[in-house]
């Protein structure tokens, strides 16, 4: 058994090492042969993407946290602590959760009513054309 693994161990670099002298000395039409010959496998297949959710009007986005994200040391720790590694954090909160499509267009802003609130909720409501103060 050890001396298959030796002849292994000593061939397998050698293989390697021809298979990049070979492609180094291939020429482009070669290669494009090649390449239709042996296509890569799809990247969809390998493994799928998670779709991002499409936020609401001006909700509130929350980073997901760049600190603690792996997992944790504790022996005693189960699955049911590795929970917040799943958390949908896309997800609305607060004031976000609710439909402001059925309050008139005054209210469909955040933080209406505070003190603190700007009048204007954003530019491409309103016409910010000069028609009045010709440009000179």
């Amino acid at each position: 058994m050890s001396r298959i693994k030796r002849n292994r161990d000593y061939r397998d670099p050698l293989l390697k090492e021809n298979e990049e002298v070979k492609a180094r000395n291939t020429t482009k039409e070669e290669k494009r042969e090649w390449e239709r010959e042996n296509p890569k496998p799809r990247q969809s297949s390998k493994k799928k993407k998670k779709k991002k959710k499409i936020r609401r009007f001006m909700q509130k986005y929350y980073h997901k946290g760049a600190f603690f994200r792996s997992s944790t040391d504790d022996q005693a720790a189960n699955d049911e602590t590795d929970n917040i590694f799943a958390r949908d954090f896309s997800a609305p909160t607060g004031e976000d959760k609710m439909d402001k499509t059925m309050l008139p267009k005054v209210m469909q802003v955040k933080h209406f009513g505070r003190s603190g609130r700007t009048k204007w909720s954003h530019l491409v409501n309103e016409d910010t054309t000069y028609v009045h103060f010709p440009i000179c």
